[in-house]
């Protein structure tokens, strides 16, 4: 088990760290990287307590912005974050500006529960969710892979592709699991849209069972963050689509 699992895809353009979300590690971002190609150097990271990276004690934005920085040394870098894996880009630009040239959003809610003045999964439907990994973890995670492929083309093939995917490493850790839903339970990073200066984008799916439809106008709109939408997709669009990914990618990379 490794300290913090890097998987490095050689290129001989900009670098690229894809940052994986909650109870999944850096393997999901397969398809999306034979996409991209060599034209960039395209990092995975397999988070702690996920994939082959050991776990850690405090499991926090904080603690795994340091984690990261730590890793990938000084090499400024555009960072791509999933569902959780975008809290944590943008903590990072907070802490470490100099090693951000631009975050990518990819089905990545900035305050993951809904707020009286803000889109996002419902209170209840969260603590239900929440209530089911205590009692049977295993079940429960099958539920979370479900909702993720939710009206999804085609999704019960859909599905056993993410489950052969998760597959590839041993299961997360239980204590991190639980640390990661507290955080996508009590994280608001709304503030961080704005007092982050580097670029930011989004891309969201059409039909995603945890992203309300309405978070893209609120990014558009309350932000100015340019915002892609697949309309077919779910909450992985980078496994369901990742010709249009790799494409909005090269689109908003400039450099």
């Amino acid at each position: 088990m490794n300290a913090l699992y890097l998987k490095t895809h050689p290129g001989t353009g900009s670098r690229i760290v894809l940052v994986h979300g909650w109870a999944m590690h850096g393997g999901v971002f397969d398809a999306l990287i034979e996409q991209l190609g060599d034209d960039f150097e395209r990092i995975c990271v397999d988070l702690p307590g996920h994939g082959l990276s050991a776990p850690i004690d405090h499991f926090t934005l904080a603690a795994l912005a340091d984690h990261l920085a730590k890793a990938l040394g000084e090499q400024p870098a555009h960072w791509l974050g999933w569902s959780l894996g975008g809290l944590l880009c943008l903590t990072l630009a907070q802490r470490y500006p100099k090693l951000v040239r631009s975050v990518g959003l990819i089905a990545s809610n900035p305050c993951f529960i809904e707020q009286v003045d803000w889109p996002g999964m419902t209170t209840d439907e969260f603590n239900r969710f929440s209530a089911a990994f205590h009692a049977s973890p295993l079940t429960a995670l099958a539920r979370f892979v479900a909702l993720q492929c939710h009206n999804q083309a085609q999704s019960r093939n859909f599905t056993r592709f993410v489950q052969a995917a998760m597959s590839q490493c041993p299961a997360p850790d239980r204590a991190t699991l639980d640390q990661g839903l507290r955080l996508l339970a009590e994280t608001d990073a709304r503030d961080l849209l704005t007092s982050t200066l580097v670029p930011k984008y989004a891309l969201l799916g059409g039909q995603d069972g945890l992203i309300p439809e309405a978070l893209a106008t609120r990014l558009s709109d309350d932000y100015q963050i340019p915002v892609e939408r697949v309309a077919e997709a779910g909450h992985m669009p980078f496994l369901s689509h990742p010709d249009i990914c790799a494409a909005w990618l090269r689109q908003q990379i400039k450099d």
